[in-house]
């Protein structure tokens, strides 16, 4: 056997963002071909290929094979008749059929369907053997009524020995649901027309529109319906109808008439010329206009021409039309620009330099961010089902601005196997943590008592009291660089944090990844230009110790989120996976204090690593996108191109075969 074409890694190239598509391989993006071999011990029992417990996260040992096709099995000498599936493979065995064999085929099935099935059933068994998108029900489609008409020829064309034994009409009537007259009634010349179709009867005028067919002109723009559009016109909100107008036109002489006879002929051709006002004012507002609006801008000062609605199918119906929302992207200059094209440059240089090193050094880029998480967040579409006694909660606050929220920082990291993003790689959370700290409390606290005439007070009772003096409860502090702010006034410092918690976690993961690997391990840390990441006190430190230990401090380019896996998937995909647990765990109620930062907790512990680690391979991506745009964001407007097809590539790996939850991901 020859051995197989080696397999396609050309999918992350320097300075082009590549994207996949599923329908270019015959597997849906499969990048490895069918191999054919007679053993394959790299399996489980459930079919699922697990890594090797290595850094990598990949699998080692035998490739991935598809077992042999089994032995064919040997024929008996004498062949048996295989039972038709369906109605039409009992119809086509019917034609050589004989009375020897036993009962007709399309008797016996009609027969077996009654005593078996339930009514309708041969309507069912349409769906599935034309593959329509639903069951049919009402009135016999086209294709059905070819078939009762075929069904009926072949059973009373039977002598009438042949259909001892069997109640055809019962039968066929109970297959469709329908009445033995209807059955009865069918008329096999006109259903035997070809040309039938099970789809809806268009509509002759199907496609055209007044702005685009002068027939359809001359038809709507009549001397009455100018008299009608300019009683309306000139009457707002007058409520007259059509045949009230029709009478009192009909009263006028033909001398009166004329008049509105040549308004119509004018009408029309500004009808006709309208197309030109609707393009000038779609390009004035940029697409940002009502349907309402737009017709009444394209009217001016005489009468409608057209109701809303007709410009709205006239409008999407042209090539390309779409709806879209709004974007707002950050701002980019020219300098930006420059910065970011930089930045990716020393993103796909830093990378290929890990490469030649692999066999030594193992690089692992870390990142890391803060994000409010809130809790309350208006959310549409909410399901009101009072059968079920379902209803929305309703919230009450004094303003959104008093909604609770907490400041989350985030740091995760991402190991590229062979320090190579396109060999897949293994991530790791390091760090959850809020901004603020316990502190014990200075006074006993009240709740808030509301008064009949709607002030409140505090009071100062046992069944009211919030919280004892010494007792600890969680303060939220404005997050610095380096300043820790005063007893009275306490801040979140990062270089704290860091020093605390931060770096020696990423040293703790540095000496796991050693002692697996035997590798020296570098770490690349990344974050934006906030405020607090720019304090010179918390860099002059950070630089000092990366230094000391071999390792890279990285900023991100200016106005540039999507270069950040937390901003760019990892922040929006807890944010949703809070709310539901919001509604899992707390009826959608509000999410108080510590009740908030525990299902943040659970949000982060269950986020899976294979997610985040697809997001890194992105970044990735993302980088050699903005090679190729020379620093722009025109790939994140183009339409369906910023998820570069990364999820169509990947594949999760596990840690070992008793793992549950993969580790990472790799290329297939």
């Amino acid at each position: 056997m020859p051995p197989p074409p080696p397999i396609s890694r050309d999918i992350f190239s320097i300075g082009a963002c590549v994207r996949v598509d599923a329908t270019t391989t015959s597997q849906g993006a499969r990048l490895h071909p069918h191999v054919y071999a007679p053993t394959d011990d790299t399996g489980t029992r459930s079919g699922r290929h697990r890594g090797a417990a290595v850094v990598s996260g990949r699998r080692r040992g035998a490739a991935v094979v598809t077992p042999p096709p089994p032995p064919r099995a040997v024929r008996s000498r004498k062949r048996k008749r295989n039972k038709p599936k369906n109605i039409y493979e009992t119809l086509e065995a019917s034609t050589t059929w004989l009375s020897s064999e036993g009962p007709h085929p399309v008797l016996n099935h009609l027969k077996e369907g009654k005593e078996n099935k339930k009514p309708g059933w041969l309507r069912r068994d349409v769906k599935k053997a034309l593959q329509l998108p639903s069951t049919p029900s009402g009135q016999l489609k086209s294709p059905e009524r070819r078939l009762l008409s075929r069904i009926h020829t072949t059973t009373t064309t039977l002598t009438p020995s042949k259909r001892q034994g069997f109640n055809i009409a019962s039968d066929h009537a109970y297959a469709w649901n329908k009445h033995p007259s209807t059955i009865s009634r069918s008329d096999a010349r006109t259903l035997a027309d070809g040309t039938l179709t099970a789809s809806r009867k268009e509509r002759t005028d199907a496609g055209t529109s007044v702005f685009t067919c002068e027939a359809k002109r001359e038809q709507v723009y009549t001397p009455l319906d100018y008299y009608k559009r300019w009683i309306r016109h000139n009457n707002p909100g007058e409520p007259y109808n059509d045949s009230d107008l029709r009478a009192a036109f009909e009263l006028l002489s033909m001398e009166e008439k004329v008049p509105y006879g040549h308004a119509a002929v004018s009408l029309q051709q500004k009808v006709a010329n309208a197309p030109d006002d609707i393009g000038k004012y779609l390009r004035q507002t940029n697409g940002s206009i009502s349907w309402n609006m737009l017709s009444e801008k394209v009217r001016g000062d005489g009468v409608s021409i057209a109701c809303k609605d007709t410009f709205r199918s006239y409008v999407m119906s042209l090539p390309q039309s779409v709806y879209q929302s709004t974007k707002i992207l950050p701002m980019l200059t020219s300098q930006t620009k420059t910065k970011r094209l930089y930045w990716a440059r020393g993103f796909n240089i830093l990378w290929y330099g890990a490469k030649l090193v692999a066999a030594t050094v193992q690089v692992v880029l870390v990142q890391s961010d803060e994000k409010w998480f809130y809790s309350l967040v208006v959310r549409q579409f909410l399901k009101c089902i009072p059968f079920f006694g379902c209803h929305p909660v309703a919230h009450g606050v004094h303003h959104k601005n008093h909604i609770g929220k907490i400041l989350v920082f985030v740091m995760t990291a991402f190991m590229p196997t062979g320090n190579d993003f396109e060999m897949g790689g293994q991530s790791f959370k390091l760090l959850c943590t809020r901004a603020g700290a316990m502190v014990e409390a200075v006074r006993d606290s009240y709740r808030r008592v509301y008064k009949d005439d709607g002030s409140y007070h505090y009071p100062q009772i046992a069944e009211n009291l919030l919280q004892s003096a010494g007792d600890p409860y969680f303060k939220s502090m404005e997050i610095t660089g380096s300043n820790e702010g005063t007893d009275k006034d306490p801040k979140f410092s990062l270089l704290k944090l860091f020093k605390e918690e931060g770096l020696p976690a990423m040293d703790v993961l540095a000496q796991q990844l050693t002692t697996r690997t035997g590798k020296r391990i570098v770490m690349v840390k990344q974050w934006d230009n906030a405020t607090p990441h720019m304090c010179k006190n918390l860099k002059k430190w950070m630089k000092k110790e990366f230094n000391n230990r071999g390792w890279e401090l990285r900023n991100q380019p200016p106005n540039s989120p999507i270069t950040n896996t937390k901003d760019s998937a990892m922040f929006p995909s807890m944010a949703k996976m809070l709310t539901a647990y919001q509604g899992l765990h707390n009826g959608s109620h509000y999410l108080q204090g510590e009740e908030l930062w525990k299902g943040i907790q659970h949000v982060y512990n269950k986020y899976p690593l294979d997610t985040l680690s697809r997001a890194y391979m992105h970044h990735a991506q993302i980088a050699n996108a903005i090679v190729e745009c020379e620093g722009g964001d025109e790939f994140a407007t183009a339409s369906r191109s910023l998820h570069c097809g990364v999820r169509s590539v990947v594949h999760p790996v596990y840690e070992n075969e008793q793992a549950t939850e993969p580790c990472g991901v790799e290329i297939r």
